[in-house]
């Protein structure tokens, strides 16, 4: 097990105010009209800081929290990336504490092509953190199976699929050594031409381990959230977070991500 260090003391070496932290702040506040509570922004700064002490916050390409911030527009605010294209998304699907309530037809648009890193394609990681999860629909994808796509679909009990630069599916389903995965953290992370890592909540712990799929010649497509390129298999329940990019320790993100989603839950956001 990895034992990870405090946020507290990844925020050495910091000086003044960090310019990451700074511009999102203002980028929420801007979209809320209104001013976040010292302790949410105090929990933002932690993940941000905390993903800087950890060396993974480089490889975050296209991300956001959605959840913390006071409207619908502030969560939908990118904490790295091009901003998001909104499709059918209304105030109501927002909650402070849990995220984003998906639905059929509903979904973003990131923005931001599969080819993650046009002159690798042996480098790539997407995540997604839920709170809510019964339906089978994608968290998050681009485009179809023989393009070197981009999918999370972590919920199917007959289907679940991931994809990193793969032409087939890495399916965890129906097999002792990779149990389904519940709500919260699931995340694919390659690392080599040969190599994904999974690591996902399941019933009993979390899952991790290393793969063998060879990866492919990409065909660029938009990544989307709550669904695949608009396929109509949205994710219907709700989603606190996500994250694509190069790669990275899957490990380090979840324990960012769980620490902050969960202090929101902590402070009773509404």
């Amino acid at each position: 097990m990895i034992v990870l260090p405090s946020v507290q003391a990844g925020i050495t070496g910091y000086s003044g105010v960090d310019l990451d932290f700074k511009n999102y702040i203002s980028k929420i506040e801007t979209a809320d009209a209104a001013s976040l509570e010292t302790a949410t922004k105090n929990a933002i700064k932690a993940f941000i800081l905390g993903c800087k002490f950890d060396g993974i916050w480089s490889s975050i390409m296209s991300c956001a929290i959605f959840a913390g911030a006071r409207t619908l527009n502030g969560a939908l605010s990118t904490l790295k990336g091009d901003a998001l294209t909104n499709n059918l998304f209304v105030t109501a699907d927002y909650n402070r504490q849990s995220g984003l309530l998906g639905a059929s037809g509903k979904y973003l648009n990131t923005n931001l092509t599969n080819t993650i890193d046009a002159a690798n394609k042996n480098t790539v990681h997407a995540a997604t953190y839920t709170t809510t999860a019964t339906h089978t629909g994608y968290t998050l994808g681009s485009d179809t199976t023989a393009n070197g796509t981009i999918a999370l679909r972590p919920y199917a009990t007959t289907a679940s699929i991931f994809r990193a630069h793969n032409a087939g599916s890495i399916d965890n389903s129906g097999a002792s050594t990779f149990p389904v995965p519940i709500v919260g953290f699931a995340g694919v992370s390659r690392s080599t031409s040969t190599d994904v890592n999974l690591y996902y909540k399941t019933s009993t712990g979390y899952f991790s381990g290393t793969n063998t799929v060879s990866s492919v010649t990409v065909v660029p497509t938009n990544i989307y959230v709550f669904d695949r390129s608009n396929t109509g298999l949205q994710y219907n329940n709700r989603i606190a977070f996500y994250s694509v990019g190069t790669y990275l320790d899957l490990v380090k993100l979840e324990a960012r991500v769980k620490t902050l989603i969960d202090t929101y839950v902590s402070l009773g956001l509404a």
